[in-house]
């Protein structure tokens, strides 16, 4: 079975991306691969800031982050906690990027760190019960990684 591409996102980004809150990730250089990736997360330097930015993201949506302790153990995990589908990329000063300064979650920056926003669907996080596993989506052919840092 071909291995799929990551994604790599800093802590908690990649939780927000596999719980369908963010649905876009801001990235240095465009990508034209559409399909299946990893979602990989790792430590960041940032973790409270992002969580905070996420919080707030999530009230203005409606979503409770924290009903159960899924999103809790997602944000606390190294490594695989999900995956999703890239579907599109953008670049951000483009006059037909369809998504707004708000919509990517900047951590209140003024300026986006990253020139392009990769779009993201069909988000699924791994199981955080103990004991329960879940087989990955089906693998396409092996692409580069791709990162995004903090």
């Amino acid at each position: 079975m071909p291995e799929l591409p990551s994604l790599i996102l800093p802590a908690p980004w990649g939780a927000a991306v596999v719980i369908g809150l963010v649905r876009a990730a801001l990235q240095p250089r465009p990508t034209p691969y559409r399909g299946q990736v990893a979602v990989i997360q790792e430590a960041s330097q940032r973790f409270t800031p992002s969580q905070r930015c996420l919080i707030n993201a999530a009230h203005r949506a409606g979503v409770n982050l924290f009903n159960g302790t899924a999103y809790i153990r997602l944000c606390l995990a190294r490594g695989l906690v999900g995956w999703a589908e890239v579907v599109d990329c953008w670049r951000l000063d483009s006059p037909r990027c369809p998504f707004g300064y708000d919509a990517h979650f900047n951590l209140g920056q003024d300026r986006p760190p990253y020139s392009y926003l990769w779009v993201l669907a069909g988000a699924q996080p791994i199981p955080m019960e103990p004991g329960r596993t879940q087989t990955p989506p089906p693998a396409r052919p092996a692409q580069a990684v791709m990162f995004a840092g903090d």
